[in-house]
């Protein structure tokens, strides 16, 4: 196809560029992998359970403010 012919033509004459563009791509995709092993890896050592918010319909009046929690 000619699609592949021009593709092939324009790494080999911009193999620089090619390059570059490849290697950012496999920098970015490992630095979001290891920051969300680290996060997990972190979250399971930690002594602190994570916290969790729920937003309960039962809060809210029919007007939409908050009713008084305490």
């Amino acid at each position: 196809m000619i699609f592949f012919e021009i593709s092939k033509r324009n790494i080999r004459l911009n193999w620089l560029r090619s390059f570059l563009a490849a290697a950012g791509i496999v920098i970015g995709v490992v630095a979001i992998s290891s920051m969300g092993i680290l996060a997990v890896l972190l979250r399971s050592r930690s002594r602190i359970p994570s916290q969790r918010w729920v937003i309960r319909s039962s809060l809210f009046r029919s007007s939409g403010l908050p009713a008084r929690i305490w």
